[in-house]
Formats: structure tokens, C-alpha cells, sequence
């Protein structure tokens, strides 16, 4: 669904002058309130001028990065370039640090980081929802996060307790934990490729897991404390976890699991998606679940902004903006 929307703002010379008709855009959101930063650095921008619970909107493009430290909302149009079935995505370059006041929280859809995300003060109620990432270190604790519909395509790293954190349709290229044990951390329907357990903590790694409705591809963990419900664990690793851990899962090789993918997205072939049922009876892997893996956000995005170069004869532009909204 095509929705236009067009607004009036006064202009200036000087204004006009400065702007790109196709450009990365920034809009940030006050309280009602819009302001437009445009360019590589307006994200950086609207987040200087951001204040708490305001939210910034970035069209598809490349901004600069910069530190996060405002409970804010940032929504992007997607983490996937695929210009010919309309995907573009809103890419933030280089490393970010998120650092908020204390027992504060944000959401971000639809980004992609191509880079590390550092977390580096306690985050509460917090949501990344359809992003892309490099890899993201949890340097500080959480409680009461969630990761839904997001591909990790490095190292996801818990180096703190993570309280009620809740992982749902979303996959793991490699997870590594060295937390204290007292964390409590739940995926389902997740496909994670490998656990790496490492620190001086080993022994307490993921004391407190859940993994239901899932795919495990390589190396799956035996700690006395991860219970495993419906999920695919490779026969052939030697880390399988007790018979009393599992509830209904399957044992397969890592050949027979790669066997199971239609295509690039981890997409089970249509005769495994009938076979693989989870709790839920829907199939198990990320697009499985109430709420199955997209490739874009929900809701509207910004696909595209069109602002003329002349004013019109009460000396206002109108900037055209297309808005794509995911059904």
C-alpha cells in the first residue's frame, strides 16, 4: 500500500540551497513536532537535538555513526538492500555505543549496523525489532529485553547478568557468553549456527536458557541449566545435552540440517516446514511463531523523499514523501 503525504513548510533561499533532492534523511520527531536533517551526518544530528521519548526516522541510506545516549525511538526502512523486489535499507557505518541514564530503555527497527554495537549502560524495557548487525557486546546488564525478527551476522557477546532477556525469530551466527550465571535468557524460534563459551566463567555460561522451537546448526551446549524444547540438535557434535534437558527435540546431522534450507534466508524446504512443528504448531526456525522473520519493518517506512528546488507563489516547497506500508 502506497501511501503520499505532502507538506507545507516555509523555505529559505539559504534552505534550499542545502538540499538534495535524494539525499539520507533524518526526521526527528518532538512531541509532534518535525525536524529534517539531511546528509551522511543527520542522524548524528537529530540525535544532538533529540530529547527523551522523541523519535527519529531515517530514510534508505548510509549515515554516520554516532553514540546513542537518549531513550529514544529510531525506525529505519529495513536492513536488507534489494532494489529489485523494492528493499532499501537504512545503514549506520562504523561502531555505535549505546549509552543511556540509568534504568532507561529505546527501540530501534529496521537498521542496519555494519559494525559492532557496544552496550555499555544498563538497558531497560528495550527492543531492536527487524535490524541487521555486526555484532553486538553486552558490556553492562539488561532486563526486560527483546530482539525480534533481526539477523547476527558476527559475534553476539553476554558479558553481564541479562535479566528477562527474550530472543524471538531472530538468528545467530555465533554466540559467546562469559556472564556471572544469573542471567535468564529465552529464544524461540531462533536458528542459532554456533555456541562459543570462553572466560573464567565457563562453568556458569548460560545457566538459565531456554531454547524452544529452534535450530541449532553447530555445536550445541551441554550446561546442566539450558532446557531444550522442540528443537533440531546436530547427533554429530560432541556437546549434546542431557536427555533430561530436551523435551521432543530432534537429533540430526549438520548435513542433514543443511539439507533442510530453500534458498539464502534459512527458509526450511516446504517438506520440512511440515515436519518441524514446534509448541505452537507452526514450524520451528525464525519463520515460525505468531510473528514469522520478514525482510522489512511493519508499519509504514519512508522510501522516498522528493523536495523541489523553487518555492511555489506564497514562497512554501512541497516535499513529497512516499511512504510504503507493510501488510
Amino acid at each position: 500500500m502506497k501511501l503520499f503525504l505532502i507538506f507545507s513548510i516555509l523555505a529559505t533561499v539559504s534552505f534550499l540551497s542545502k538540499i538534495n533532492a535524494q539525499t539520507s534523511t533524518a526526521t526527528l520527531d518532538h512531541n509532534g513536532e518535525l525536524t529534517t536533517f539531511n546528509g551522511s551526518s543527520s542522524f548524528a544530528k537529530a540525535m544532538e537535538a533529540a530529547s527523551e521519548g522523541d523519535a527519529i526516522y531515517l530514510s534508505a541510506g548510509h549515515y554516520d555513526a554516532t553514540d546513542i545516549t537518549k531513550p529514544v525511538s529510531i525506525k529505519g526502512t529495513g536492513f536488507i538492500d534489494d532494489k529489485d523486489n523494492g528493499l532499501e535499507a537504512s545503514v549506520i557505518d562504523f561502531s555505535v555505543k549505546i549509552n543511556l541514564p540509568e534504568e532507561k530503555g529505546l527501540t530501534i527497527e529496521g537498521i542496519r549496523f555494519d559494525n559492532t554495537i557496544y552496550i555499555e549502560s544498563e538497558l531497560t524495557s528495550s527492543l531492536f525489532l527487524h535490524c541487521g548487525f555486526k555484532g553486538i557486546k553486552f558490556s553492562a546488564t539488561t532486563k526486560n529485553f527483546s530482539m525480534n525478527g533481526c539477523i547476527n551476522h558476527q559475534n553476539i557477546e553476554f558479558c553481564k547478568s541479562q535479566e528477562n532477556m527474550v530472543f524471538n525469530n531472530s538468528h545467530f551466527t555465533k554466540i559467546e557468553d562469559e556472564s556471572d550465571g544469573s542471567s535468564t535468557i529465552y529464544f524461540k524460534n531462533c536458528n542459532i549456527e554456533d555456541f562459543t563459551y570462553r572466560g573464567v566463567n565457563f562453568d556458569h555460561s548460560l545457566q538459565t536458557a531456554t531454547i524452544e522451537n529452534s535450530v541449532i546448526i553447530n555445536c550445541p551446549n551441554n550446561r546442566s541449566g539450558i532446557t531444550w524444547i522442540k528443537t533440531i540438535i546436530p547427533s554429530n557434535s560432541g556437546y549434546l545435552p542431557d536427555g533430561s534437558q530436551t523435551k521432543n527435540c530432534w537429533l540430526l546431522s549438520t548435513d542433514e540440517i543443511n539439507s533442510l534450507w530453500d534458498g539464502d534466508w534459512w527458509e526450511f524446504k516446504k517438506e520440512a516446514a511440515g515436519q518441524y512443528i514446534g509448541t505452537d504448531n507452526t514450524q520451528i526456525g525464525i519463520y515460525g511463531g505468531p510473528h514469522p522473520f520478514i525482510k522489512t519493518v511493519y508499519g509504514p517506512r519512508i522510501t522516498q523523499m522528493v523536495i523541489p528546488t523553487e518555492t511555489d507563489d506564497d514562497g512554501k516547497i512541497k516535499i513529497s514523501i512516499t511512504v510504503d506500508r507493510h501488510e
